[in-house]
């Protein structure tokens, strides 16, 4: 099955952007007239009201995969890129997925500690972090690829890990574990001073990003009152990727810049694959950009569209080959369910 971005942004229309140093951001709006979909709880709620746990598949462990118990009513969404922090090293999921009601799944990730291989603790929490979109886009597309030639879910490891380090070099970082985590917290106080002008507006389900005047992303959820819970969250995963670029000059946008750009998502045209959890992932990928959306019966529940700078346009992701020491173990499957 294939849809376009008309679908996916089916309901919504782009406000005015307000720009604050690096970053510029315009809301995307539900329209008063979208009927209620599907309800949900996100990472955050879920770990509030104690009816998710995450761990390790095993007591041995197995990198690219991690067991997801949902023992409440509702399904749980997780989003592309947040991160699990504890059990023997942190991870962030590949793809969105949303977890059934009273349900163990099997769910994807990529390692972002690539230096600990032990306990920390029996379980995984939420670390309040996303990655960063620039490392997000190049997962996205290596994920992309394997789903067209493999049909699996999982990402270019090695390349993950060489971005972690490109970050973290970038922005003097010395993790003792490589921990994607440890750049994010020491620099917290400047992606906060980034994102503090950009307040949520009545009806907002996403925001169009623009980082240093450049477009970068673009972040959708179904529900207004479940963005409003990731909308501080999701901003500081694309003001982390300003880390690396602050000595880019800062271009002035202008609202055509934005139109034009939501304009060109709306042109965009997908593949859709069974989901891990429930729903369809659907995979976007047009010249300079890449992405994904999580359906489920025709409603978008995430989106998350990137724009792609030259060299990820012009790289390969060697998908299948540059996985990185841990990723030998690895058993190339999708997400399945476990009923016990």
């Amino acid at each position: 099955m294939a849809i376009t971005g008309t679908d996916i942004l089916a309901g919504i229309r782009c406000g005015e952007a307000v720009s604050h140093e690096h970053m510029a951001v315009a809301p995307l709006i539900q329209r008063e007239e979208e009927p209620e979909g599907l309800d949900y709880l996100v990472l955050r709620e879920a770990f509030e009201a104690d009816v998710l746990r995450v761990t390790e598949c095993s007591e041995s462990g197995t990198v690219p995969e991690l067991a997801v118990r949902n023992t409440g009513k509702l399904p749980v969404l997780i989003l592309d890129g947040e991160e699990l922090a504890g059990a023997k090293q942190n991870r962030v999921v590949n793809t969105s997925v949303l977890i059934p009601p009273e349900t163990k799944l099997i769910v994807p990730v990529s390692c972002t500690e690539a230096g600990r291989w032990n306990y920390r603790s029996a379980s995984f929490a939420d670390s309040d972090l996303i990655m960063s979109s620039t490392i997000r886009a190049k997962k996205s597309r290596s994920v992309s690829e394997n789903l067209n030639t493999s049909s699996s879910f999982r990402s270019n490891q090695g390349e993950v890990w060489s971005e972690i380090e490109r970050e973290a070099d970038a922005c003097g970082v010395r993790s003792p574990t490589g921990a994607m985590k440890d750049t994010y917290e020491t620099h917290r106080a400047f992606m906060e001073e980034q994102t503090k002008r950009f307040g949520l507006v009545e009806g907002q389900a996403g925001c169009l990003v623009f980082l240093n005047g450049r477009p970068a992303g673009l972040e959708l959820l179904s529900r207004p009152e479940k963005y409003a819970l990731l909308h501080e969250k999701v901003l500081r995963s694309y003001a982390a990727s300003i880390l690396r670029r602050r000595h880019l000059a800062t271009l002035r946008i202008s609202q055509t810049d934005v139109e034009k750009r939501f304009s060109d998502v709306m042109h965009i045209h997908a593949a859709c694959f069974p989901s891990v959890g429930m729903g369809d992932d659907c995979r976007l990928r047009e010249a300079t950009m890449v992405g994904s959306a999580l359906r489920h019966e025709g409603e978008t529940i995430h989106a998350a569209v990137f724009w792609l700078d030259a060299n990820t346009q012009n790289g390969q992701a060697n998908s299948g080959g540059n996985s990185g020491g841990r990723m030998s173990s690895y058993r190339e499957r999708r997400g399945r369910i476990i009923f016990d």
